[in-house]
């Protein structure tokens, strides 16, 4: 995988997950899991950056949806809801709330967990 200035970068965890994806735009496959995702993401940016190169925008592709097979195509996404950790926990222990949904307002109704 090579950034390209120019050039969207696609990101996604597996790469059963890159089907019909063209070799001409460049995709990150980060593993699974948002650690994962987070660490590859930022070594890769960060290489690119490194030798002067930026992507034109990241795509996130393979997530909402993917594990329903009669779901296809691309949405716009209204609302994130981060599920793999517990909001109320994090905010006992530090005594600050933390929100484990954002709201993107794409008015499209759509919601990615």
């Amino acid at each position: 995988m090579d950034i390209r200035n120019g050039h969207p970068l696609i990101v996604i965890a597996a790469p059963e997950k890159a089907g019909g994806m063209t070799a001409s735009i460049p995709t990150l496959i980060t593993g699974i899991g948002t650690l994962n995702a987070a660490i590859t993401l930022s070594r890769a940016l960060a290489d690119a950056h490194s030798r002067g190169h930026r992507p034109t925008r990241i795509i996130n592709a393979g997530t909402a949806g993917s594990l329903i097979p009669s779901c296809s195509g691309i949405f716009e996404i209204d609302h994130v809801i981060k599920h793999d950790f517990d909001h109320e926990t994090l905010t006992a222990i530090t005594g600050r709330p933390f929100a484990n949904r954002i709201d993107l307002f794409a008015h499209s109704g759509a919601c990615c967990w």
